[in-house]
This record gives structure tokens, C-alpha cells and sequence, in this order.
């Protein structure tokens, strides 16, 4: 079994919560029929926040936690307005959709950005590798 490190578990359990928030706010859509569900976006957005920013491991993670923030924050103006009689919903559902498309580029950058990483090691370690295995005392050993 591969070992997992910080920064990997932090990618996995960031993953694992955009899925889930996605997934319960499309149940609570479809269930209720409430095509803008400020107050259970701004629950379930403090729940994968919290998740998200415990422990940030990577910079990623921190912006992560911190688009959550503003989603609560749009959700919240949303609301307000909705109480007073003026809420956009066509603006609201736009804001959060460029946010969560927003996520998504950034979840795949930091994957990607690991990914490449751990591909350029493993090509410095098998090239040293070679090396020594050919005599060539210049590599140090690693």
C-alpha cells in the first residue's frame, strides 16, 4: 500500500468534501424544490469550511477554505436581500456557480501540481539510481 502524506490527505479529504457539499445541496434542491436554499448553503459551505481549513496542510487548502468563506458571505447578502423582497436568484445562482468552477480549477492545479512533483522525484531517483549503478562517482549518493 502507498504511503499517504499530509499534503495527500489533505488533497483526498478536500476532494471528499466537494463532493459531499455538492451532492447535499443537490438533494436538498431536488427534495425541496428550493432552486436558491441560502440557509442550508450557508450550513452545509460552515460544515466544509470547517473540514477544509482544520490543519491546512497546503496553500491550496487555505484558498479552498477561504472560497467557502465567500460563499457563506454571498449566501448570507443573498438572504438579507430575500427577506427584504429584492434577492437576484439568477445572480446568486451565477456567484456560486463561478465559485464552485473556481474550486474545481484549483483542486485540479494542486492535484496536478503534486502529481508532477512526485513524477519529477521519482525521475531524479531512478536517474541517480542508474547512475551509481553505472560507477559514475559524481551523483551523491541519496
Amino acid at each position: 500500500m502507498a504511503y499517504i502524506n499530509r499534503k495527500q490527505s489533505a488533497f483526498v479529504r478536500c476532494v471528499v468534501v466537494q463532493w459531499a457539499n455538492w451532492l447535499a445541496g443537490l438533494a436538498f434542491v431536488t427534495l425541496s424544490g428550493n432552486a436558491t436554499p441560502w440557509a442550508f448553503n450557508i450550513l452545509i459551505d460552515g460544515i466544509a469550511a470547517a473540514i477544509i481549513l482544520a490543519r491546512p496542510a497546503a496553500k491550496f487548502q487555505s484558498v479552498l477554505g477561504a472560497i467557502y468563506l465567500a460563499q457563506i458571505s454571498i449566501s448570507c447578502g443573498y438572504g438579507l436581500n430575500e427577506i427584504k423582497d429584492t434577492a437576484e436568484p439568477l445572480i446568486y445562482y451565477n456567484m456560486l456557480s463561478l465559485l464552485g468552477w473556481l474550486q474545481l480549477l484549483i483542486l485540479g492545479g494542486w492535484g496536478g501540481a503534486d502529481l508532477a512533483k512526485r513524477h519529477t522525484h521519482r525521475l531524479r531517483a531512478s536517474h541517480h539510481a542508474l547512475a551509481r549503478a553505472e560507477g559514475d562517482k559524481s551523483v551523491a549518493a541519496t
